[in-house]
C-alpha cells in the first residue's frame, strides 16, 4: 500500500478506505496484543524459576554429593564406609537415607494413637541414618534427633514433620504415638512407636506438589543412598579424594552419583526452556509488530505529505508534527494493553496452578510489558514521523 502514489490512491478510492484503515489498525493491535502477552509470560516464567531456585527448601542442598545403590552386600560395611569418608580432608559429614529429597517418595498408611482403626492416615515415609537430619540442617520444632545405636530409637521411635502434627492436631511431640500393627490378642501385643521429635516442613518432592504429612524412621537396614557433605572450598579436590577412597574400600562397585543442588535445578529444566522460548518469541513478535507500525506510519506519512507541508508553512514545529502523527498509534498500543492484560493474566494463572508453591502475579509485570510495547512503538513511529516532518514544505506542497 505504501508504494502507491497518494494522489492515485485518493482519486481511485471508492468508499473502502475507512474499512481498509480499520483492518490495518486491527492487525497492528493484534500484533501488539501477542507481543504484550509474550512479554508478560516471559517475565512470569522467569519469576517462577527464580522463586523455585531461591525458595527455602527446609534443608541444605549445596555441596552434597549423593551416591545411590547401597544393596544388601554393602549395608554391613556401610559404617566403615561412612567413617572412612568422614575422615577425608574437605568432607564435613557423611550419612545415608532410603530416599533423596526431590527424587521419589514412599507412601504408607499409619494409625496415630487416638484415631479409630478405620482412620488410617496416608503419609510419606523414609528411613535415615542417625545423623542424616543434622547433616541436612533440618531443624527441629520440638523434641530431639535420633541417637546413634540407641535400640529404642531404631525399634520404637519416629520423627514427624510439621504438616503431620497439624493434620493430627498435635501441638508438640510429648506422649504422641503411632500404632504400627495390631495383631489379635491382648493390648500388650500392640506395637507402638513413639514420636520423639517434630522437624520443620521441608520439600521432599518438587514445588509442583504440596508438602505431605511425613514420618521418618531410624533404620540402618533400609538405607539406599550415601550422602557426602563437602566444604565449599576445594570441592573438586575433595571429589577426587572421595572417588579415590571409594575405589579402595568398595573396589567391586563403580563410583557414581550426583550433586543434590544440580539434580534439583534439573527438575525445572523444562520451565527454563519454556522461558527462553517465550523470550525469543517476544522479541520476534515485537519486531514484527514494529515492522507493521513502520509500514503503517509510512503509508500515513505519504498520504499526509501535503498536510504536513501546509502545517509547516503555518508554523507547526517538528515536535508538534511528530506528536500529531504518533498519538493515533499510541492509542493502538493502549487498546492492545487493554486486550492483552486480562488474556495474559488468565493464561499465566492457569500455568501457575501447576505449582503448589508459586510467585504472585503483580501489577508491575503488566505495567512493564505495556511500557515496553509503548516505548518500542513510539521509537518506531517517532523515527518515521520525524523523517516526514523534516521534508521541505515547498517540496511537500508540490507533491501532487
Amino acid at each position: 500500500l505504501s508504494r502507491f502514489h497518494p494522489a492515485s490512491v485518493l482519486k481511485q478510492q471508492r468508499g473502502g478506505g475507512r474499512n481498509r484503515s480499520a483492518l490495518r489498525s486491527a492487525l497492528v493491535v493484534g500484533q501488539f496484543v501477542i507481543s504484550i502477552i509474550l512479554i508478560i509470560g516471559s517475565i512470569t516464567v522467569y519469576r517462577q524459576l527464580n522463586y523455585m531456585r531461591n525458595r527455602r527448601l527446609g534443608y541444605s542442598k549445596e555441596h552434597i554429593f549423593v551416591m545411590p545403590g547401597i544393596d544388601e552386600s554393602m549395608r554391613n560395611g556401610y559404617p566403615v564406609i561412612r567413617e572412612t569418608l568422614r575422615g577425608l580432608s574437605g568432607v564435613v559429614d557423611v550419612s545415608a537415607s532410603s530416599l533423596v529429597p526431590m527424587r521419589g517418595n514412599s507412601m504408607g498408611s499409619f494409625l496415630p494413637e487416638g484415631f479409630a482403626e478405620d482412620q488410617l492416615q496416608r503419609m510419606e515415609y523414609f528411613n535415615v541414618d542417625h545423623n542424616y537430619l543434622q547433616m541436612m540442617e533440618m531443624e527441629l520444632v520440638s523434641g530431639r534427633y535420633f541417637q546413634k545405636g540407641l535400640a529404642t530409637d531404631i525399634d520404637a521411635s519416629v520423627i514427624i514433620n510439621e504438616t503431620a502434627a497439624r493434620k493430627f492436631g498435635w501441638v508438640d511431640h510429648q506422649g504422641k504415638r503411632f500404632i504400627l500393627d495390631s495383631p489379635p490378642g491382648s493390648e500388650e501385643e500392640v506395637r507402638y512407636v513413639n514420636v520423639i521429635g517434630i522437624v520443620n516442613d521441608f520439600h521432599q518432592a518438587s514445588l509442583h506438589r504440596q508438602i505431605e504429612p511425613l514420618i521418618i524412621f531410624y533404620d540402618p537396614a533400609a538405607l539406599n543412598f550415601i550422602s557426602v557433605k563437602m566444604a565449599s572450598e576445594n570441592v573438586v579436590h575433595t571429589m577426587d579424594l572421595v572417588k579415590k577412597t571409594w575405589k579402595e574400600i568398595v573396589p567391586d562397585r563403580p563410583f557414581d552419583g550426583f550433586f543434590l543442588d544440580e539434580w534439583i535445578d534439573g527438575l525445572y529444566r523444562s520451565e527454563a526452556r519454556m522461558g527462553k522460548l517465550m523470550l525469543i518469541f517476544s522479541i520476534l513478535a515485537i519486531f514484527i509488530g514494529c515492522m507493521g507500525l513502520f509500514g503503517l506510519i509510512s503509508f500515513m506519512a505519504e498520504r499526509k505529505t501535503k498536510e504536513i507541508g501546509i502545517r509547516k508553512v503555518l508554523g507547526a514545529s517538528r515536535l508538534g508534527i511528530v506528536r500529531l502523527m504518533s498519538k493515533e498509534f499510541l492509542l493502538l498500543v493502549v487498546i492492545s494493553n487493554i486486550i492483552a492484560w486480562p488474556l495474559a493474566f488468565h493464561t499465566m494463572s492457569r500455568w501457575l496452578v501447576h505449582f503448589a508453591y508459586r510467585t504472585k502475579m503483580e501489577i508491575w509485570v503488566f505495567t512493564a510489558a505495556g511500557l515496553t510495547a509503548a516505548v518500542v512503538a513510539l521509537l518506531t513511529v517517532g523515527f518515521r514521523a520525524a523523517s516526514a516532518a523534516d521534508t521541505n514544505p515547498v517540496d511537500a506542497l508540490r507533491y501532487e
